[in-house]
């Protein structure tokens, strides 16, 4: 590691170990391996123009693509048009152009220097072994963390998460250690599913709660007390082991309490208003058909038919079912580590506010409490629920979904419309197969993108419209099966064409694309795949 890179991050790791646990630990590579556990690792390979080491943030291309560091490339170089023939079809361009068809890693973007091993960083400054890093400062052995400081083994960690140790889907969380599903919280350890409380420990469910120990609350001089004893052996334990178990390793090998908690799941149930919206898929089927007449020319119909083409590149969605009710729960994976929650601890949302009320431990189990038998001890509490939702209307099967209406099997949908099968649409409508693009419109198969309409397998682009097939491409319109370009229009293989010659190529192109659709519910190509140097 790049020396300026590390001793800054080493002098960040041992002051949040002293803000986090009241003192230091060690060095900072003593512990990568634990740090790095849970988190989504950047893919490692070779640069296919240098040979040195390329960062990718995306495990989706396929295994035999050529790949390429962003500062190896050259947007200005030029491009020969391909002939009529190799643009009859398809497969004659995909093959025509497979020389032109790089990869890009090592993406650092805006004001952001020391950067070692990571990439898709923007605007971000002393960051290490992490991917999809944005206006944050002094991260390592993380992924996808916005406006953070001092974070050390995060995972889908947003805005205001600081001086934090191996937590995962955090806002707003300060000070921490094994915080999980979390938001507006502080100076908490080994807790899921906390809001707005401080000072909490082996704890579920809380809200707006201070001074609590396995959901018991005290007074601030006791807790503080038990807070100095269990972190002292938390001290002990990673000075000498350089580890600690996770909050999921205690809950999985927790002790199984149901029997005994019979007739209280029964009277919460008793207690729960199950409130049973009503459902209009028809909104999201109209907004299929819509969006493929736009993009593809064709009005297609019935989109759960395509449902394992949507499904191809994003992280899917499952449907546990409530250890209380039975009933049906959307779990989003792939972010936040939801889907390691032991699947017979889940209960909903409504549930678990209940369960906060009347589960804690008594103050002799508290005050017993070690990182040796809690397992044993706070299995008895450790329910929760791994979904929720904020002011959003008529979203069926759908995880987590922020001010948004008519969604359809969308994973934490954020400010969005009128989508189906996609994950984290944010500020985006008419959506169908896409994963992590923002701010756009009518797009189908689009990953990890802001500002685009009108887009169809794109994969890092940046303020596009009527593209499809095009990777790390920037300001670019009207063009297909673009690379590593910038500022284009009526393009295909970065070549740029008059515009009727375009059309009729286009036109030509998507139609195939519409008419294998239609018939298989399924098309060949995809933005991962059309790079293979073997097929």
């Amino acid at each position: 590691m790049d020396s300026a890179v590390y001793n800054e991050l080493n002098r960040a790791w041992k002051s949040t170990c002293r803000t986090v646990l009241k003192g230091e630990m060690g060095e900072l590579i003593e512990f990568e391996d634990w740090l790095k556990q849970y988190m989504l690792r950047p893919r490692i390979e070779k640069s296919a123009s240098s040979g040195k080491e390329v960062y990718l943030a995306v495990h989706e291309y396929c295994k035999d693509a050529r790949f390429i560091g962003l500062d190896e490339l050259n947007f200005n170089k030029k491009f020969e048009p391909i002939s009529i023939n190799q643009a009859k079809d398809i497969d004659s361009v995909v093959e025509a152009l497979q020389d032109r068809f790089l990869y890009t890693g090592n993406i650092v973007l805006g004001k952001s220097n020391f950067v070692a091993r990571s990439t898709s960083i923007q605007n971000s400054n002393y960051v290490y072994n992490s991917s999809q890093v944005f206006d944050s400062n002094r991260i390592a052995h993380s992924h996808h963390t916005k406006l953070n400081e001092n974070v050390f083994g995060g995972e889908f960690t947003g805005e205001n998460t600081k001086f934090c140790i191996r937590v995962c889907d955090t806002y707003n969380v300060l000070r921490s250690l094994e915080a999980w599903n979390s938001l507006n919280c502080g100076d908490c350890y080994y807790v899921f599913g906390l809001t707005g409380s401080q000072e909490c420990m082996f704890s579920f469910n809380l809200k707006s709660r201070k001074y609590c120990i396995g959901n018991l609350s005290l007074e601030r001089d006791k807790y503080m007390s038990l807070k100095d004893k269990l972190l002292t052996e938390v001290r002990e334990r990673l000075s000498k082991e350089k580890k600690l178990l996770t909050l999921i390793d205690l809950v999985t090998g927790a002790k199984d309490y149901r029997k005994e908690l019979k007739s209280l799941f029964k009277e919460v149930e008793s207690r729960v208003d199950y409130k049973k919206e009503e459902y209009d898929k028809q909104k999201m089927e109209k907004s299929f058909e819509g969006v493929s007449q736009i993009i593809l020319g064709r009005k297609l119909t019935d989109m759960d038919s395509y449902s394992s083409w949507f499904l191809k590149h994003i992280k899917p969605l499952k449907l546990p079912t409530s250890v209380i009710s039975g009933r049906k729960i959307t779990l989003r994976t792939g972010s936040g580590n939801f889907d390691l929650f032991p699947k017979e601890r889940i209960v909903t949302i409504e549930e678990a506010n209940v369960l906060s009320e009347k589960l804690h431990l008594d103050l002799g189990e508290a005050e017993s409490l070690n990182l040796d038998n809690a397992g044993d001890i706070i299995g008895k509490i450790a329910y929760s629920n791994i979904d929720y939702a904020f002011e959003s209307k008529n979203c069926l099967e759908s995880a987590t979904p922020y001010y948004s209406r008519d969604c359809y099997r969308v994973g934490i949908p954020a400010w969005s419309n009128e989508s189906g099968y996609s994950f984290w649409p944010r500020n985006a409508d008419h959506m169908f197969g896409t994963d992590s693009t923002n701010t756009a419109s009518f797009c189908i198969h689009t990953y990890y993108s802001v500002g685009l309409s009108r887009a169809f397998e794109t994969d890092n682009c940046t303020n596009c419209s009527d593209v499809y097939f095009a990777h790390n491409c920037e300001n670019v319109r009207n063009s297909m099966f673009c690379f590593n370009a910038k500022n284009l229009s009526n393009a295909v293989g970065n070549a740029v064409y008059a515009p009727e010659q375009y059309k009729k190529i286009k036109d030509s192109l998507v139609a195939q694309i519409a008419d294998e659709l239609e018939l298989k519910k399924d098309f060949k190509w995809d933005i991962y795949n059309v790079g293979c140097c073997e097929r």
